[in-house]
């Protein structure tokens, strides 16, 4: 069996050392980030605040 990961940019392969080398937490964070530009002018502010929670929530706690 194949281990580790083929870089999506590069086309290399990798080995993944942390969780910071998986595809899926860079892309998490990459929505967090959209998440926040598109609520930042929202004026209803609990609606904002618990979807900017879960947005990054995901990023925040990966699997051990």
């Amino acid at each position: 069996m194949e281990t580790g990961y083929r870089n999506q940019e590069t086309g290399k392969k990798g080995k993944i050392e942390k969780f910071e080398d998986l595809e899926v937490w860079k892309k998490s964070v990459r929505l967090s980030i959209q998440v926040y530009d598109e609520l930042k002018n929202c004026k209803d502010y609990g609606l904002r605040d618990q979807i900017q929670r879960s947005a990054v929530s995901v990023p925040s706690n990966p699997v051990k």
